[in-house]
Parts: structure tokens; C-alpha cells; sequence
């Protein structure tokens, strides 16, 4: 995903939580994240993109071992 792509859907996600809890705050917004167990939507797509690249670092496919090494 590009880089605009995320902000867009960041700024999204910052909507939900206004429609549904009536607060539009970074503070509040951490607090919820926190008490909730969730994780702010580019926070989460960055580890899932780090559990993917360590996924594809152990593969014993040389073609998968070297895209990982590229850290595309």
C-alpha cells in the first residue's frame, strides 16, 4: 500500500471512533487503543508488514529469501 493509501484509511479509523464514542483526541483515542487491546491502524499494518518480511527472511526459496533481504 502506498503511503497515502494508509493516511487515508488512519484518518478513517480516527472517524469511527468519533462516530462511535464522540471523541476525536489523540490522548482519548490512546486510551481507548490501550484499554481495548488495540493497536492504532498504521502501528498494525507495519507489524504485520515485519511479521511477513521475517516470514519470508527463514524461507528456504532463494528468490523469497532475497526479496526479504531487499526490505522492500
Amino acid at each position: 500500500m502506498a503511503h497515502s493509501e494508509i493516511s487515508q484509511l488512519c484518518k478513517a479509523w480516527r472517524c469511527v471512533y468519533w462516530k462511535v464514542f464522540k471523541i476525536s483526541t489523540d490522548e482519548a483515542i490512546e486510551l481507548i487503543q490501550v484499554n481495548t487491546d488495540l493497536c492504532a491502524l498504521d502501528t498494525e499494518l507495519s507489524h504485520h508488514k515485519s511479521l511477513f518480511v521475517h516470514k519470508m527472511s527463514c524461507s528456504t526459496n532463494s528468490v523469497m529469501y532475497g526479496l526479504s533481504v531487499l526490505r522492500l
